[in-house]
């Protein structure tokens, strides 16, 4: 991050040869776009050890306090969501991360700040002029509240689960590393350091879960062996590999989800339509102006479904917090 707060893309534009006013030359026009690629190239990278967190202290420690909207202002249509993110906001404020359980609570309470994010950006964007562009963020919010019900479903295997959330993020990482490295030798840049490997971190890992649940050593590393083996962090961290099967196996883990499947799998569909790129034939409204010409415009109620969706992925980020909470006291 150093790095990024130190680069300036300005005097590429302003250089030698190129006009402080007017179009550069196409050579200057690359040089910009090299340095923006240097620049963003320099991002931050998530190799960290949970071992370095507060929350791994000894004993049950609450979150790292989360900010949920209280009060927002709108219409009656974004009423759900708000008492959603509160309702969310709170309880996360309140969750307890156990050591003995350190990883799956910690991988947990993420997914959980993930929601509440992506939710609240729901919120935002579907109030303004680009409200159909809220359903990118309600789809992110889904995809993490569904992470969390799947890591919850099975208490024999939540520490597992767990691991393997882990595991696959720091394969991720390590991913990016080498993507990185390609970059910088493409741009002519020194490589950087790549800071702890996968395995390194979840030996650091391993060791401190261990002292408060014995025997998590072995597994922590199998299962990074097996993720790397299988490339689950290219597909999905549970090896479960399309929605409508992991939507099977929270339906049939957890009860009182009757229809979850099949729901499931429409709202992720119609979710992935309207975040992928398109044409949207007949989706925007248009008319012909005075002038002849077509113009598309935007339907007050294009941010209803995505604000909907963010409702639910809170009310299912919940239920899993509270899942978690009748096999962990």
């Amino acid at each position: 991050m150093d790095t990024l707060r130190r680069c300036k893309v300005g005097p590429c534009l302003e250089g030698a040869g190129t006009p402080r006013h007017g179009t550069p030359h196409p050579a200057q026009r690359a040089g910009c776009l090299t340095q923006r690629l240097k620049l963003a190239a320099r991002v931050g990278w998530g190799n960290e050890s949970f071992t370095s967190a507060p929350q791994l202290k000894r004993g049950p420690l609450g979150c790292a306090n989360p900010t949920a909207p209280k009060q927002m202002t709108g219409s009656s249509k974004d009423t759900d969501l708000k008492t959603a993110l509160t309702e969310l906001g709170d309880k996360l404020n309140g969750f307890k991360v156990f050591l003995k359980y350190g990883i799956p609570d910690s991988v947990l309470f993420q997914f959980g700040i993930d929601v509440l994010e992506q939710a609240t950006a729901t919120l935002i964007v579907a109030q303004s002029d680009v409200r159909r562009a809220a359903v990118a963020n309600a789809r992110a919010a889904f995809e993490a509240a569904m992470d969390m019900l799947l890591l919850v479903a099975d208490p024999a295997a939540y520490d597992e689960m767990g691991a393997f959330v882990r595991a696959c993020e720091l394969l991720t990482w390590e991913d990016m590393y080498q993507k990185r490295d390609r970059a910088d030798a493409a741009l002519g840049m020194k490589p950087e350091g790549r800071g702890k490997s996968p395995d390194e971190i979840v030996a650091l890992e391993a060791e401190k879960w261990e002292k408060d649940s014995p025997g998590v050593t072995r597994m922590y590393k199998r299962v990074l062996e097996q993720a790397r083996h299988q490339q689950r962090w290219k597909h999905h961290w549970s090896g479960i590999g399309t929605l409508r099967d992991r939507a099977q196996f929270i339906a049939t883990k957890l009860s009182g989800y009757a229809g979850f499947v099949e729901i499931a799998e429409v709202l992720w569909g119609l979710q992935s339509v309207h975040a992928h790129p398109a044409p949207r034939t007949g989706i925007r409204p248009s008319e012909v102006n005075e002038k002849g010409q077509l113009v598309f415009r935007s339907r007050p109620t294009e941010g209803d479904f995505a604000l909907a969706m963010a409702a639910a992925s809170c009310t299912h980020a919940l239920d899993a917090i509270r899942a978690r909470e009748k096999y962990i006291k």
